[in-house]
């Protein structure tokens, strides 16, 4: 009877190792994007090799690329085809719905069902982030960071925060579709200035305000954006 047993347990495992030495595709992170894409994302797994391919939604990560070999990992170094990286597509189509995370391996596809969300832009343009730094000069290029950050329907200044009227206008020029985008500081005496970009559909990026002006009173919460030009060679 003991023989017996042993001989059903060592069979009942055989099963679990062969499906150990098979490709596992696990997750994706961030699993999330805007539809304009341009978000770096990690794809992990199990025994992926180098060369496998990817797709969110039907179309192919961009910038697609293995990790590289990790010393530190001795023998299991190339091992590192646990995961991948790249840069979300854009996919307009999607906005406010999962999409399938494909890979694929030696002719084998492994779908992590639903396992990516495509945000929609909040009224077709939003500005999340703008790159100013502590201090910048004429020339500099400052990010700015979102979605439909379109270059061809955004237009940009630089205003007086004083009396806010308009200083300089500077061009959007795109770096990853609406995503990633920046301006070059237009030729200006130094100073501070509110920076503020408009959309041709009315929508905004910055705030026109007076930096006194808390919100407390007001419906709409005071946050400008300032950007403090220093040609003079001073600390950045």
């Amino acid at each position: 009877m003991y023989r017996h047993f042993t001989l059903l347990l060592v069979a009942g495992m055989l099963p679990a190792c062969k499906l150990a030495t098979e490709p596992r595709l696990v997750s994706i992170d961030p699993d999330y994007a805007y539809t304009d894409g341009c978000t770096d994302v990690t794809i992990s797994g199990a025994r992926l090799g180098t060369e496998a391919t990817a797709s969110i939604g039907g179309n192919p990560i961009e910038g697609w690329a293995a990790a590289e070999e990790d010393p530190t990992r001795g023998e299991h170094a190339q091992d590192v085809g646990f995961k991948y990286y790249g840069v979300s597509p854009a996919n307009y189509e999607a906005g406010g719905t999962f999409v399938d995370v494909d890979l694929t391996i030696d002719d084998v596809t492994l779908t992590l069902d639903r396992g990516f969300y495509y945000l929609a832009c909040p009224g077709d343009f939003m500005v999340e982030a703008i790159g100013v730094g502590e201090t910048n000069v004429v020339g500099d290029a400052i990010g700015v960071f979102g979605c439909g950050i379109d270059e061809a329907e955004v237009t940009g200044g630089l205003y007086s925060v004083t009396d806010f009227t308009q200083v300089a206008s500077f061009d959007i020029v795109s770096d990853c579709r609406g995503a990633i985008t920046h301006f070059e500081v237009p030729d200006v005496a130094d100073g501070t200035y509110l920076v503020y970009m408009t959309h041709s559909n009315g929508g905004s990026g910055g705030m026109l305000c007076d930096p006194s002006d808390t919100g407390l009173d007001t419906a709409t919460v005071c946050a400008p954006t300032y950007i403090t030009i220093d040609s003079s060679g001073g600390a950045r």
